[in-house]
Order: C-alpha cells, then sequence, then structure tokens
C-alpha cells in the first residue's frame, strides 16, 4: 500500500468493518511507512469519542480492565504494578498491552538508547491515550457486570438434576436381564433402546428415524460411558461391577460427577444438534474445516462455563447478555479465525445455514457469529445445562414451537454450587415426596426429587413400568424373588418400603411378600455346590473342630454340610492345617471308565472311582470282594432289593454304564446312590434338588421321568441331581410348567397364560401345565392328583378358579370365581368371590377345575 494515499486503500469500507480491522490489525502486510500513516488516518477518522466507546466495548475484558485499572491510577503506571492487578499469566498481558498500544489507546515512551526502539517488556511506565480517557468513563457501565432483567420472564422452565439422575439409575438397571447392544457412533441404537426411552421420568417424543436415540437418553448414555458405569460384554451392554454404590453416596457427588463428564465426554456434541445447520462441502480440500471437532466442542464447554461464573446465582438475564460476554472476551471460543492460510475466508466452511428444501446457504465469519457460535450456547441451555440443572429458562412469549430460542436464563443453587459460586449444595430432601404403596401391588415414585439410592434398590425387586414424571413399579412374585436371589430378603424389602412411605404398608403388600420369599425358599435347584463328607466324625474329633465346622458351612444331614460360597480354599486350609487327609471329588461331569467287567459277575473299580458316588452304586448291587481291594461280586439279595425300591433295571444299566465304556448284556442291574462312606473327609461339587413342600415333592418324585434325575435323597427335602443331567432336568421340570431361574429356585409367573405347556405333557400323571381357560381332565387315572396339585398351585398364588361338579358323569354344578382356600385331605373349602359366603367341596366331586386370570386378595 502507497503510504501516501491511506485513503485509496479504505475506500468502500464501512465504519464497523474498519472498527473491526483496526481490531484484528488488518494492517498487519503493510509496509511500516504506510502503517504509521493508517494508524494516524484511523485515529483521525475513527477514534473520536464516540468511536473509541464503541471500541472499548467491543474489547476483552481483560483489556478492558487493563485500561479502567491505568486511568484509576491517573493515566500513567508502572509495568509492575499494572501487571499485578491484571488477570492471566505474563504471556496474555503482553499480548493485550501490545493490542491497546496499536490500537492507539495506550502509550509508551521510546527507548533512550540511540533510535532503537523500546520493547514493551523493558518499558518502566504506560500512559493512556487522551482519547481513551475522555470515552472510557461513559463506556466503562457497558462493560460492567452483566445488566439483570427488570421483570422476570413469562414462562419459566425449571431445572431438577434430580430427574436426570433418577433416569440414569433406570437406564442402568434395565441393562440388567435384557440384551442392549451399544449404539453405534452416530447414536442408533433400535428396538432395545427405545423400549429402555419409554421407562424414563421424562419421556420425548419419538423422532421421524427411530433408530436413532432421544437426545436425552443418548445425553444419559454418554454420561454413563463417561463415568465408567457401564461395559460391553459379549457384545452387549451391562452395568458394571460396583455401579449401584455411586447412587447410594451423596448426592452433592453423584450430581458433581455427572457434571465434570459431560465437560469432558465427547459422545455427545451440541454442535451436531443445531437443527438449523447442515454440512457443507467445500471445493478445495486444502483449506481447513470450521467444523469443530469433539475435542474442541468439550473445550468450548469450558470456556462458557467459566463466562457464566460472572453472572450472579439465582438473578435473571438475557440470553444476549451471555452472547455479549462470549463474543467480546473470546469470539473463538468455539471455531477460529485467522490468516495462517488453512483458516483464510470470508465464509464458514464445512456446514452452512439450512435453507428451503433442505438446501444449504453460506455463513459469514463476521456477520453470523450469532447464528453459529450463539445457536451453539443456546444449544448448550435448552439441552445439557438445562438437563444437568444448572439454569432456568425463561421465555418472555410463548415458543410458538420454535425449539431453539431462549430469552432468559438463571444459575440455579445447585448450578451455583457446581460452577464454584456457592460452598453448600442444595438439600433436596424437603422436595422429595414419599412413596406411595398401594394395595394393588403398585409403587409411585413421583418427581421432582427422587433419592436415587432408594430407587436402584427398588429396581432390584420390583418391575419398573415407566411414566411421565412418575416412576411407577409393580411388586409380582417374580420380582420378590428376583431380589431374594441378589439377597434381599422379605424384612429388608418391607423396611425400605416402610420408611420410603413414611409409615406403614398395606397388610396385603407384607403379607404377600413375605409368601413369596417362603416360596422362593422351599423350592431351589442348585448347581455347583460344595459338599463336605465327614461319615467318621473326623472333623468333630479334631481339636479345632469349631473352626473347621464354621468353614465347612450349614448341616444337611449327619455328617454332610454344605460350604459357604467361595469358602472351598479356606476349608482345604483349614482341613490340611488339622492333618485330615481330604480328597478333592469333581462330579460336575460325572464319572466316567471307572468300572470294567469280568467273566461272570465279577466288576473291578479302577481307584479313579473311589468316591462315595460309585461306591454308594457298588454297595447297592454288589458285595465286595475280602482281600482284593477294588473288586466287587454282584449280589442278588442286593438288586431284589433296590428293585423294591423303586429301581428298575433300565435304570441300573445306565448308570453302571455311565462309569463304563458300556455295561455287558448280561448284566441288567445298576444303582442311582452315591455313597458317603468315605475313609477321610471328600469335599465335592455336584448339583442339589430341594423342594421343602412335601406334597409338591411326592408329586414330582411321581413322575417317572423326573424321579430318574435324582441320584439319592441325602436329606429330607434335598436330592441328588444325576451328573450332567442338570439340563434335562430343567428341561423336563419346564414342559410341566416348573419354571426355574438360573439358581433352581421356582419362578411363577403372574399370568397363568404365561406358563406355556411343553410337548409330550399329557402322558404325565400330574399337570405340572396349565393355561388360561383350560380344565383338568377326568379321563386320566390320576385325575385327583392332577386337581390337587391344581388347587394347591391355586391356594399359593391366590389365582381365582372355577369348579365343576359331577355325579355319574354328568355336570350338576358349575359354580362361579372362588378363591380356594384350605385343601384339607380331599375337602376343599372356597370363598365365592360374588356372594361373600364359603362353600365345601370333596375332591371326588369336582370334575374339573379352570384357573381364572386375577387374584384375589382377601
Amino acid at each position: 500500500m502507497p503510504p501516501e494515499s491511506p485513503e485509496l486503500f479504505l475506500d468502500g469500507y464501512s465504519t464497523e468493518s474498519l472498527k473491526v480491522m483496526a481490531r484484528r490489525r488488518g494492517w498487519r502486510d503493510a509496509t511500516s511507512a504506510g502503517k504509521v500513516a493508517l494508524i494516524a488516518f484511523l485515529k483521525e477518522r475513527l477514534f473520536s469519542r464516540s468511536a473509541n466507546q464503541g471500541l472499548i466495548r467491543s474489547l476483552p475484558p481483560r483489556q478492558q480492565h487493563l485500561l479502567a485499572a491505568l486511568k484509576a491510577r491517573g493515566g500513567k503506571a508502572d509495568l509492575v504494578t499494572l501487571l499485578a492487578t491484571a488477570s492471566g499469566d505474563g504471556a496474555e498481558v503482553a499480548t493485550d498491552l501490545r493490542d491497546l498500544v496499536e490500537l492507539g489507546l495506550m502509550l509508551y515512551p521510546p527507548r533512550a538508547e540511540k533510535g532503537r526502539k523500546h520493547r514493551l517488556g523493558q518499558c518502566p511506565r504506560v500512559w493512556l491515550d487522551s482519547t481513551a480517557a475522555d470515552a472510557l468513563a461513559p463506556a466503562s457501565a457497558a462493560w460492567g457486570r452483566p445488566k439483570l432483567l427488570a421483570d422476570p420472564p413469562a414462562e419459566i422452565h425449571e431445572a431438577f438434576p434430580g430427574l436426570l439422575l433418577a433416569d440414569m439409575v433406570l437406564v442402568l438397571n434395565s441393562l440388567a436381564g435384557t440384551q442392549v447392544p451399544p449404539p453405534t457412533d452416530d447414536l442408533r441404537g433400535g428396538r432395545p433402546w427405545r423400549e429402555i426411552a419409554t421407562r424414563l421420568l421424562v419421556l420425548e417424543e419419538e423422532a421421524r428415524d427411530r433408530d436413532v436415540l432421544p437426545p436425552r437418553l443418548a445425553f444419559i448414555y454418554a454420561i454413563l460411558v463417561e463415568l465408567n458405569l457401564v461395559r460391553v460384554s459379549s457384545g452387549f451392554l451391562v452395568a458394571a461391577p460396583g455401579a449401584g454404590d455411586l447412587f447410594h453416596g451423596d448426592p452433592a457427588n453423584l450430581h458433581k460427577a455427572a457434571f465434570s463428564a459431560w465437560q469432558k465426554t465427547q459422545i455427545w456434541n451440541e454442535f451436531q444438534r443445531i437443527p438449523e445447520l447442515l454440512p457443507r462441502p467445500i471445493p478445495d480440500e486444502a483449506l481447513g474445516l470450521h467444523t469443530p471437532s469433539a475435542g474442541k466442542v468439550s473445550r468450548a464447554r469450558g470456556k462458557v462455563l467459566a463466562v457464566l461464573k460472572r453472572f450472579a446465582p439465582a438473578h435473571w438475564y438475557a440470553f444476549s447478555s451471555l452472547e455479549r460476554e462470549l463474543k467480546v472476551d473470546d469470539p473463538d471460543f468455539l471455531i477460529r479465525r485467522g490468516d495462517d492460510g488453512r483458516h483464510a475466508g470470508t465464509t464458514y466452511r464445512g456446514f452452512g445455514q439450512r435453507g428451503r428444501d433442505n438446501t444449504v446457504l453460506p455463513l459469514n465469519l463476521t456477520e453470523d457469529w450469532e447464528r453459529v457460535e450463539g445457536r451453539f450456547l443456546a444449544r448448550l441451555l435448552l439441552e445439557s445445562l438445562h438437563w444437568l440443572g444448572v439454569v432456568r429458562l425463561g421465555y418472555h412469549r410463548p415458543r410458538d414451537g420454535d425449539a431453539s430460542r431462549v430469552d432468559a436464563f438463571a444459575l440455579t443453587p445447585a448450578g451455583a454450587y457446581l460452577l464454584g459460586l456457592a460452598s453448600g449444595y442444595p438439600d433436596g430432601r424437603a422436595e422429595r415426596v414419599p412413596l406411595l404403596v398401594q394395595p394393588d401391588f403398585s409403587i409411585l415414585c413421583l418427581a421432582p426429587a427422587p433419592d436415587t439410592g432408594m430407587l436402584h434398590d427398588l429396581c432390584a425387586f420390583a418391575d419398573h413400568q415407566g411414566g411421565d414424571r412418575v416412576a411407577r413399579f409393580i411388586l409380582s412374585r417374580e420380582s420378590v424373588q428376583r431380589g431374594c436371589h441378589q439377597g434381599w430378603s422379605a424384612e429388608s424389602i418391607t423396611r425400605i418400603l416402610t420408611n420410603a412411605a413414611g409409615g406403614t404398608l398395606p397388610q396385603n403388600i407384607a403379607a404377600s411378600i413375605q409368601e413369596w420369599e417362603e416360596a422362593f425358599r422351599r423350592f431351589r435347584i442348585i448347581q455347583g455346590v460344595t459338599l463336605v463328607e465327614d461319615p467318621h466324625g473326623l472333623m468333630s474329633a479334631s481339636p479345632q473342630a469349631a473352626k473347621l465346622h464354621s468353614a465347612a458351612g450349614g448341616r444337611l444331614a449327619p455328617g454332610l454340610r454344605r460350604v459357604r460360597q467361595g469358602g472351598k480354599s479356606t476349608l482345604s486350609a483349614a482341613l490340611r492345617k488339622a492333618r485330615i487327609p481330604v480328597r478333592h471329588l469333581d462330579y460336575a461331569a460325572g464319572p466316567a471308565r471307572v468300572l470294567t467287567f469280568d467273566e461272570g459277575d465279577g466288576i473291578t473299580c479302577s481307584p479313579r472311582g473311589d468316591d462315595w458316588l460309585t461306591r454308594s452304586l457298588l454297595e447297592r448291587i454288589a458285595r465286595p470282594v475280602e482281600g482284593e481291594p477294588g473288586r466287587w461280586r454282584l449280589d442278588p439279595r442286593r438288586v431284589r432289593a433296590a428293585a423294591a425300591d423303586g429301581v428298575s433295571a433300565d435304570e441300573m444299566v445306565r448308570a453302571l454304564g455311565e462309569r463304563s465304556r458300556g455295561a455287558r448284556p448280561e448284566i441288567r442291574l445298576a444303582i442311582t446312590a452315591w455313597s458317603r462312606r468315605a475313609a477321610g473327609v471328600s469335599v465335592a461339587r455336584l448339583s442339589l434338588f430341594t423342594c421343602q413342600d412335601q406334597e409338591l415333592r411326592e408329586m414330582i418324585l411321581a413322575v417317572p421321568e423326573l424321579a430318574a434325575e435324582m441320584e439319592e435323597q441325602i436329606a429330607d427335602d434335598t436330592f441328588v441331581v444325576r451328573a450332567g443331567r442338570m439340563t434335562a432336568l430343567r428341561r423336563a421340570l419346564k414342559a410341566r410348567g416348573v419354571r426355574l431361574r438360573s439358581d433352581g429356585s421356582l419362578r411363577d409367573r403372574t399370568a397363568p397364560s404365561d406358563l406355556a405347556p411343553g410337548p409330550g405333557a399329557g402322558a404325565d400323571p400330574l399337570p405340572f401345565r396349565w393355561r388360561r381357560g383350560t380344565r383338568g381332565s377326568a379321563s386320566s387315572a390320576a385325575s385327583s392328583a392332577q386337581l390337587r396339585f391344581l388347587l394347591l398351585r391355586a391356594i399359593q398364588t391366590r389365582r381365582k378358579v372355577r369348579v365343576e361338579m359331577r355325579r355319574d358323569g354328568e355336570t350338576l354344578y358349575r359354580s362361579r370365581q372362588l378363591a380356594p382356600l384350605v385343601l384339607d385331605g380331599s375337602v376343599l373349602t372356597a370363598a365365592c368371590l360374588e356372594s361373600g359366603g364359603r362353600w365345601t367341596f370333596h375332591l371326588d366331586q369336582i370334575r374339573a377345575v379352570e384357573l381364572l386370570a386375577g387374584r384375589f386378595t382377601t
């Protein structure tokens, strides 16, 4: 640029453009002489009193405070004093001083040496320019604290951080028992995530693309991932071990952890959530894109939070004041501008304004700051900060479907605590509403501030049904028994519900919880149990008997104890210390190839088969040969005794064949029991079947297919399951309607239609299967046992029934809905649900029993 013609250089520029040029030092490429002439012309044309006021308003706050501090000291000060009053590090302050000097707002003297310019860092004193001093006083009010709104907004959207924390609990517990794949990088989740979205306290409208996670659910997922509360196992999301401990702690720590996780997460990106912007390809790929990366968005959040600290809590501010603070303080907080080549140009590259028919319109880097960075700020307030409970939102007029507009905001007490503006976290206990436990087994957990620890516990033993601003749970037999499997008891469940409800529970709720727990305890199949056998009392005779018995666990039968979970190594160490011989036997897969058959009736048992199970088999069908260890001969009397006990020849042959290469054709013997006569102490791992209900146990054992899976009865209510037959036993029970959990406990559905009949169950004498609308058959020889079983199940589950009376094959009476109360022998006492009277029936008079939907409560 020729130094003598600055007017030619500035021709065509508006006053605002010249101000921007001055602030951005647009004359950097000019010659030295031209630069001096240009600065002089700009000062003459622009830096009058009014022009300086506008320029001072547009300065960053640090530079404004430097000018104010300099004027407070009479317009001049030494550099050390000025640096002590400035905020920021030395490099930032030095840059601010150079900018103010080049803009003509601050002066410093030349260096005394010959013709050499003075460096700013060596300047002892600086002066305030006279024109800047005149403009500084009226401009100071404009760059003070943000201006409060005179009147609160007409429409206020409150912030409830407890809702977000509660939904985090519900999402975490929804992953248990279901197969939920992790969402893709573009936050697509599919049907499992749509089902989770219907269970949140704050329901969202379904998007056009149903596979995309709703915004709030995607936000919660990003926080859970950042807090390491979820992990991927076998391709599905599961809760991390100990994830529930965070929700039982201090709510302030939980809220602070979620707030910190949001600042760091790169899964959630507010810039991509701006609906008015669309991607826009650029022709020159060598130039850099202005689209901010996830890392830049994360850093931009921190810069916005730093500016939010200037706003007083609980006061309303216009959204434009936040825009002005960011634009003045750091206009490049999100997208960098500059002339380094890759970021040169006048328009945003990589995205543009959404036009009609989804066309993309260019946006100017200087004039459209509010349409890009301003919309990013609005998205932060509308979604992330509002969901986290940091800000309340206000509107001067109805939104009218404009989901991207925000007029005013105010920091909440929780937001002030998270930003470091308050020392105490607000106590939300006063806002909490007690649980509503209703007699229909429903539990209502009301917003806005549910206890996250209580909510996490409630998900363990109750089924969450969803609800808008109300978490609705249902207590059922299955949910309570699920809680029992996780370690809950009827007493602990009742105590939590009573404390949360602030009073006593309905009588039928407490009684049902106790009954469901008892049903869980009386019928179980326990897989992978460790038993310790001491038939000769070696443990009791030891001086360390008390310690050994404590390590061994509970007593199942004389000389037989069940080892506690995880206590096998402790027991083995204690036995070795007491110098008691120990043999570790694993029967999970069953003994194989331990027997060989000699000519005639001889059987040889290898040392590997010298265990109490195989020896029990041999002792029931054979006698040992004296003087020949491991040699046995079949004993006809013992075989007959086994047959008299109900063991068939086929079962005996099959048992022997499992322990050998195959029984010889002439040997038609076998046994199903395992001996417990070991020389020392045996520690064995096997599977048990436990049924404490005597009538139910007798009915199950009356089915040959089920009884064949039992090896031996080691206690009154406990049987050893044949090795490797656990799956077959489960399948046989399931085919008859008895469904088991993973630990073997009884699993009873609330609706009889859920218990679909299995194939091939019609030949069984016991009706272990039923469905809604079906009746017991009288053609079977064991029809009375069928009716007894159906009535017992109806009494235990409080199921409504309808009975038909018979005489000589003709139906005489068909009852209305009955509530079966007591089955004493062959006499049934039931209450009519319509008349209220009590009726008595004899099983011989009943032709059929029909299980109905619904339960009775009396």
